[in-house]
């Protein structure tokens, strides 16, 4: 007799047996058995080929998809962030009584940020990197000459647009005359 799992004592049964056989459960409940199988060691070398070939193909469909998804989600982000940036800046620019100047880098995502204090700002320091990670963005076409957008001290500025690209995605930030900032 030997010990499996829950079962208290189950009945050895002889190796050499390919087929399987049904064994009363002692112990257990009532008019039960339990199979055991004998004589199959695993899956053949067709069945395994069959099973990569088929994870292969779900893969070569999923593998772009994520990428296009994550391109998106980058590109999203990015805008969400450069909105907000701008946002702000043009805040200080009204509550400091000067104008504030954002540079674009055409062509890599360096944003700069001149004519105003930007300690508190998420874009201390000056400006910020959309290159980086987490969102590997570069900076399109812009319409404001020299890629400069500028607020004057009553939040207006000259209107214009720039696009942000990863990959095949992109979003269009656009600044109004009187200042309002928008992604579409």
């Amino acid at each position: 007799l030997r010990r499996i799992g829950r079962y208290r004592a189950i009945p050895e049964i002889p190796v050499d047996s390919a087929k399987p056989r049904a064994v009363n459960n002692p112990g257990g409940p009532p008019h039960t058995t339990q199979v055991f199988t004998h004589g199959r060691r695993g899956a053949s070398l067709v069945e395994l080929v069959v099973t990569m070939a088929v994870i292969a193909i779900i893969a070569s469909i999923a593998v772009p998809r994520y990428a296009r998804a994550q391109d998106g989600a980058c590109v999203d982000a990015a805008a969400r962030r450069v909105v907000a940036e701008l946002q702000a800046v043009r805040h200080r620019a009204i509550v400091s009584r000067t104008s504030a100047t954002v540079s674009f880098t055409v062509g890599s995502g360096k944003v700069r940020v001149g004519g105003i204090d930007t300690t508190g700002l998420s874009c201390a320091g000056g400006g910020f990197d959309l290159g980086e990670n987490p969102y590997g963005i570069t900076i399109g076409a812009a319409t404001w000459a020299g890629a400069n957008v500028t607020f004057d001290p009553y939040g207006g500025s000259i209107e214009g647009k720039f696009t942000i690209v990863r990959g095949q995605r992109s979003r269009t930030v656009a600044v109004g005359a009187s200042g309002e900032v928008s992604w579409q």
